[in-house]
């Protein structure tokens, strides 16, 4: 209890650290301290002078100005925190509104159904009917409304107090405008009512790939690509719209069975078509159409562009085998539950002989499969051409490694194309395109998918190698 201690103190400190101060206070008193150490580097340095001085008296001039507070229970002091003084209570008065009413037009100031028109910065908002009038409740100080609509522009419009807002909007050109491959012609797409799919260069080449099969993977709705083998120089992708089977292929306007080694680098745009807009193509269109558009030189001085990039390819769900103990183990497992019953194939001695270390399990794996292999990919194109005639022509050179730690499994590929239009008459233009390809597979004499196979099911109990000698094989 309190009377059991102390309760006069005498101090006589100048700046003195506050830790200094209650260490003091605790041993003229017994009154133990109980606090939070990182609090006490906010304290200020005390300055205090007293003599034969009651305890409560002592820790108000301690305390004071400090951003510390006590409490006293039993023979405990603790220190706490200030609180901060509460906040004001706000009470917030609800916004007065006005009602916002108008028309949404197009360009012919024929109404538009269905706008959405919101408060901008807010989620509040509503559409227009079927006479393209709307009504929406504004909260006062609100600044703007935005209307938005497929196929025109976003349009955001001052409030300013007003009750009617009539808007007009424009229709967006610039996706409209855009041309889209369709048969043996294009077509504009405010005008296309077929189900065409397109997919520019600049999204092409976001997936590094040696092959444009894969780069499409995810990029054109109902278009299904499945990677069956990354083997470098294998070409046997699942390729379908809709699951329909293999689509026709025209590259430029030529028939082609397939774009496996086409340089992506060479392609302007792909467009799929997958109903009636096959139809000029006949039977070989019916399961869908890949039209391919390469690119073209421009009006303009010539333009020389090269791109490069260098990838790491990384193996991915490969078996992993067992090492000696595990491989043992289930051997044993094998022969306990084996129907007309059987011996144990490895006593404890053999199990003894890798646990202390006289024996190492074989690890296939590493010896044979390399942990990552390098893929680059290079293209120098050249562009220009004049009033009546254009040109590109580009060089294209991809490699790939196999994992294979051998080195006998790579591919390597050589893109050679020249494109040339001139317009002979006011009603006639040829084009000249010139392709060539040049690649080249080397492999082991079995897949690599055997080899694979073959060094997954080796004993983890035996040797690489004749007396663990890399320089003698079995």
């Amino acid at each position: 209890s309190a009377t059991s201690f102390a309760q006069k103190i005498t101090l006589s400190e100048k700046n003195a650290p506050f830790e200094k101060i209650l260490n003091e206070i605790r041993k003229q008193t017994g009154y133990n301290f109980l606090y939070n150490t990182p609090m006490l580097s906010e304290a200020k340095p005390v300055s205090i002078e007293v003599t034969d001085q009651p305890l409560n008296d002592v820790l108000k001039l301690c305390f004071k100005d400090q951003p510390l507070a006590y409490t006293i229970k039993s023979n405990t002091i603790i220190i706490k925190r200030k609180s901060d003084p509460p906040a004001p209570v706000i009470v917030n008065q609800p916004k007065q509104a006005i009602t916002v009413t108008g028309k949404v037009v197009d360009e012919k100031n024929l109404p538009l159904p269905g706008v959405s028109v919101r408060i901008k910065g807010a989620q509040t908002g509503t559409v227009t009917n079927v006479d393209g009038v709307y009504t929406i409740e504004a909260p006062t100080g609100t600044e703007t409304l935005v209307f938005t609509f497929i196929g025109f522009a976003t349009k955001e419009v001052p409030v300013n107090s007003k009750a009617k807002l009539d808007v007009q909007l424009l229709p967006e050109n610039q996706s409209l405008s855009e041309v889209v491959v369709v048969g043996y012609g294009t077509q504009s797409k405010v005008t296309l009512t077929g189900a065409v799919s397109q997919v520019k260069a600049s999204e092409i080449v976001t997936t590094k790939n040696e092959n444009v099969q894969n780069m499409l993977t995810g990029k054109i709705a109902g278009v299904r690509v499945v990677q069956n083998t990354a083997e470098p120089g294998t070409f046997t992708n699942t390729f379908d719209i809709r699951g329909l089977g293999n689509p026709l292929v025209v590259i430029d306007g030529v028939p082609r069975d397939n774009i496996t080694r086409l340089d992506p680098n060479d392609v302007e745009s792909i467009s799929v078509l997958k109903d009636a807009s096959a139809a000029v193509y006949g039977v070989r269109g019916a399961n869908g159409v890949v039209l391919v558009t390469t690119k073209k030189g421009k009006k303009g001085a010539t333009e020389f562009n090269y791109s490069g990039n260098f990838t790491l390819q990384v193996p991915s769900g490969l078996p992993q085998g067992q090492d000696a103990i595990s491989y043992m183990t289930l051997r044993n497992e094998i022969a306990k539950h084996n129907v007309n019953g059987g011996t144990v194939a490895f006593a404890p001695s053999a199990f003894e002989q890798y646990l202390n270390g006289t024996k190492t399990s074989t690890d296939w794996f590493t010896p044979v499969i390399k942990k990552s292999v390098p893929q680059t990919q290079h293209n120098l194109s050249a562009s220009g051409g004049n009033e009546t005639t254009s040109y590109f022509a580009s060089l294209g050179y991809t490699a790939q490694d196999g994992f294979l730690r051998t080195g006998d499994l790579n591919y390597k590929r050589y893109n050679l194309r020249s494109n040339i239009t001139s317009k002979v008459t006011k009603d006639l233009t040829l084009d000249l395109n010139i392709v060539g390809i040049l690649d080249e597979k080397n492999q082991p004499y079995n897949d690599a998918a055997s080899i694979i196979r073959s060094f997954w099911r080796q004993n983890p109990l035996d040797n690489i190698y004749a007396n663990n000698n890399p320089e003698y094989l079995f």
